[in-house]
């Protein structure tokens, strides 16, 4: 049917109608009620207006156009990115209205999962058909125009590890001074497919920023593993030859290391160590007994000072510690017995004192695991979207370690306090090495260190574990192909060196101030000053370094341990109750001074925790409760 169209543009099909030389024509676009006609000298009289819906034809081809020039963009961001096919629907919505309107999420979600799917490759089943795919497609993920993918690397059972990095980024790094590695492997942020055991990350610190250089996909973590993929990262990266390297407890990996970089200092994680001896309490059924005794306390603290001692001088510090608690009648010989055989015998100061380094935990491998976790919203994310992650992280590092080479900031400096903590456990090592203190006084006056992070932990212990269930754990999760003796009195995960997964914290992290800066060597930390229902012994404050904040390593890895109590918190499975359940005894005590009646609510979190003395005094504001930030209390009546 012919198509007559006016001077406004607007289409018209003839009616059939006419009369006396004029006919009549009808809008071309069905429902439309417009109307025209055409007189006999040839012009056209427009007639009934259109409907709302119907527009001129040069705007209808200016509404098809922008649907294509929208549905183009759809396609190609679907087949070029791992983003949610809805977030890029959203996304690009915003962007281009007109064609939004033309093309709904239904009709498009049809075709964007149809690009993706041709343009996305069959998952491989194994590491090894992993690297057969990417020795053929080597430009698939590219850093620097060269392949992101290095080389692939088969031990003794046949177990397969997969190496990424960039040449390029390792020697940028190099050429700024970086000569200490930090190294961490996880299993909690590994690709669904194909079937690995766990990722191997490596680190260099410049100018106080962690840089990830290298990634290892790995079938298995067994010493033969992991020194065939140092091995050949020595061949790919000759330029790396760290001074300090700093690792979990995990003994085949640290064994690797000592054969690979023999030249190295290697020093184990400060942090891992303070969280083991927690771990050895709760399990010797000795944490209601810490909790109800100030000099006991004192006394764990003290050992958890003993890693910032000489190595040759822990042996007296460990002396000090039990004449303290002899003195003061203390029952904790299980866990004396525990430290004597696993930490002083088995393990040896030499590889738990972090006396004299800058950073004394691996905190920001910790940070980077969580980071990875937060941006895929999953434990198990897809492999494609997992490497084009990695490969865009070392895009990132190169420019940000152009910014450190041009002298700029890529971070937030590290603040004055912790600076001047620092100092201050500086000047109380100085006294030690001088002589006008002994060892005794400096692990007591170094022992508010861990102060706050130990309270915790026993509030975690006495308040909350023994009501939590857990169906599956990853944390108590072991190992069995790593060939590593552990003294029989270790049977908690954390301080079981076969299984490093024990070391990987909590991946979710909590933001902070800036995720890849590292703190700086603050040991120096504040106590929390909460009025004690115990009998303490009265010291010289004088002879006590100034109380201040929270050691800053500690302070971030103690986010990591709290991230991973509220993920177990959150999977506690739902359990129908027929019946109101009676208060548990004591609930209506304060549940920091375990003495006095619960008055006060805490303001927003909500929760009736604390009296009024525990509620004026508690520094920091932070509910022990679920660890929230409060900013005031309410008083209430019964």
């Amino acid at each position: 049917m012919n198509r007559i169209e006016d001077d406004k543009g607007f289409l018209y099909k003839c009616n059939g109608g006419e009369r006396k030389g004029v006919r009549y024509l009808t809008c071309y676009q069905q429902f439309c009620k417009g109307s025209a006609s055409i007189r006999q000298n040839g012009s056209i009289v427009s007639g009934k207006d259109h409907s709302p819906n119907c527009l001129p034809n040069n705007a209808d081809n200016e509404r098809f156009n922008e649907k294509i020039k929208f549905r183009k963009i759809l396609l190609l961001r679907s087949k070029q990115e791992t983003t949610r096919l809805r977030t890029i629907y959203d996304e690009e919505c915003i962007r281009n209205r007109i064609g939004a309107l033309q093309y709904g999420w239904p009709v498009a979600e049809i075709s964007m999962r149809l690009a993706r799917k041709k343009a996305t490759p069959a998952l491989p089943q194994t590491l090894i058909a992993l690297a057969d795919f990417l020795d053929i497609n080597p430009d698939r993920y590219k850093c620097c125009e060269r392949p992101f993918y290095q080389e692939r690397i088969v031990d003794g059972l046949g177990k397969c590890s997969i190496i990424f990095g960039c040449e390029e980024l390792v020697n940028g790094v190099i050429r700024l001074g970086g000569n200490e590695l930090h190294a961490n492997a996880t299993f909690k942020v590994v690709p669904s497919k194909p079937k690995s055991r766990q990722i191997f990350i490596m680190h260099i610190i410049i100018q106080n920023h962690s840089i990830p250089i290298m990634y290892a996909l790995m079938e298995s973590k067994t010493q033969e593993a992991y020194r065939l993929v140092l091995e050949k990262c020595k061949l790919l990266f000759p330029q790396l030859a760290p001074i300090i390297i700093m690792t979990d407890y995990e003994k085949a990996l640290k064994n690797a290391f000592l054969s690979v970089y023999p030249n190295a200092n290697l020093y184990s994680c400060w942090f891992h160590y303070v969280q083991s001896l927690m771990r050895n309490i709760q399990r010797k059924g000795l944490t209601t007994y810490l909790k109800n005794s100030y000099e006991a306390q004192m006394c764990v603290k003290m050992f958890a000072a003993l890693a910032l001692l000489p190595a040759n001088l822990i042996e007296e510090g460990y002396q000090c510690i039990r004449q303290h608690a002899r003195n003061n009648n203390l029952q904790l010989t299980p866990f004396f017995n525990y430290f004597n055989s696993f930490w002083l015998r088995t393990v040896g100061p030499e590889t738990f004192s972090v006396h004299g380094i800058a950073r004394r935990t691996n905190n920001n491998v910790e940070n980077f695991h969580g980071r990875l976790k937060e941006k895929f919203q999953t434990s198990h994310p897809n492999l494609w979207t997992f490497l084009k992650h990695l490969n865009e992280l070392s895009l990132k590092n190169h420019i940000t370690i152009a910014q450190l080479s041009q002298g700029q900031k890529v971070s937030r400096p590290v603040k004055i306090k912790y600076i001047a903590n620092s100092e201050r456990i500086k000047i109380a090592t100085a006294q030690l090495n001088l002589g006008t203190i002994n060892v005794s006084d400096f692990l007591i006056q170094c022992s508010y260190t861990a102060e706050t992070y130990i309270r915790e932990e026993l509030n975690w212990y006495t308040l909350v574990e023994p009501n939590l269930i857990v169906d599956n754990d990853d944390l108590t999760q072991s190992d069995g192909d790593d060939n590593v003796s552990v003294a029989e009195d270790i049977v908690h995960p954390v301080v079981n060196f076969a299984d490093p997964t024990q070391y990987d914290g909590d991946d979710s992290l909590s933001g902070t101030e800036d995720n890849n800066q590292v703190a700086e060597d603050s040991d120096g930390s504040g106590n929390l000053f909460i009025t004690r229902h115990v009998q303490a012994v009265i010291r010289n404050e004088d002879d006590f370094i100034l109380e201040e904040e929270l050691d800053p390593d500690m302070v971030n890895m103690m986010e990591i341990d709290n991230r991973r109590r509220e993920l177990e918190i959150q999977n506690i499975p739902f359990v129908q109750v027929p019946i109101n359940l009676p208060l548990p005894p004591n609930s209506n005590i304060c549940v920091v001074c375990k003495d006095l009646e619960r008055t006060h609510a805490l303001i927003p979190c909500g929760h009736k925790a604390l009296c009024g003395n525990c509620a004026e005094l508690l520094q920091p504001k932070r509910c022990p409760l679920c660890k929230a930030n409060f900013s005031s209390t309410l008083r209430i009546w019964s």
